[in-house]
């Protein structure tokens, strides 16, 4: 990666030719992805069972998708992976805004994606 600054622009390039070949710049990137990947991952799995210990969830949701819909299920879980993979709209490129409620007991979210830049609000509870 290069970047140079001026007094009106600053450029930033990218060159992939060298990042597969196990150059520490690309090894050291992908260990910091995967660290913080995984401290979601396990941020959202204590929030999940915090909720249900079995994992047995009710997910309400509104503005879905470009169609603006709504919808509810029940959802049993075992991982966070499992959450997003039944959860989650099938796309890989979204981004995630939320946190327990303590009052509500419930876990509250937005999730934007390419089909809805404005966000979709989700609200998860026990079943238990």
């Amino acid at each position: 990666m290069k970047t140079s600054n001026s007094a009106q622009t600053q450029i930033l390039e990218w060159d992939e030719s060298g990042h597969f070949d196990g150059d520490p710049p690309f090894d050291e990137m992908t260990d910091f992805a995967a660290e913080a990947i995984d401290g979601f991952l396990q941020q959202l799995e204590d929030i999940l069972f915090g909720l249900s210990k079995s994992g047995s969830l009710f997910v309400e949701a509104k503005n879905l998708g470009w169609r603006k819909l709504s919808g509810q299920m029940d959802v049993t879980v075992i991982s966070a992976s499992d959450f997003i993979q039944k959860v989650f709209p099938k796309t890989q490129d979204w981004s995630f805004v939320g946190g327990y409620d303590h009052q509500m007991k419930c876990f509250c979210f937005t999730l934007y994606h390419h089909d809805s830049p404005s966000g979709e609000t989700y609200k998860v509870s026990s079943r238990e």
